[in-house]
């Protein structure tokens, strides 16, 4: 049987591998954290240009939304213009009807008139 002090020797020496053990834990975590720490920068750094992306194509659709409501603004123009143009001409086929019309019915008349007196 050992006594005492071969005891706390080997106790010792115990404490000192656990303690080398346990040094280098810390040391292997700390590579690892920083490791991890690296990664998630370069995560962070991808999140931000996708978001310079979205921010670009958002205003990509802001300019589509302004090219849009001014194409809708000269569509409506044009529609004011054609209804416009189609009462002007509806006016003006009305009146040369009633010309034409007025022209046949008096010509009748003088060949009626015609007939009549000869």
């Amino acid at each position: 049987m050992l006594d005492v002090e071969a005891r706390v020797g080997i106790v010792e020496g115990r404490m000192v591998d656990q303690q080398e053990f346990f040094r280098e834990l810390a040391q292997s975590l700390r590579q690892f954290e920083a490791r991890v720490d690296a990664r998630f920068a370069a995560i962070d750094t991808r999140f931000a240009t996708i978001d310079a992306r979205f921010v670009a194509i958002d205003s990509r659709f802001g300019d589509v939304d302004t090219r849009l409501t001014g194409l809708d603004r000269k569509v409506d123009a044009v529609a004011i213009e054609m209804t416009a143009l189609r009462r002007d001409m509806t006016m003006q086929l009305t009146s040369q009807f009633r010309w034409t019309t007025g022209i046949m019915i008096s010509g009748f008349i003088a060949v009626v008139a015609a007939i009549l007196a000869g």
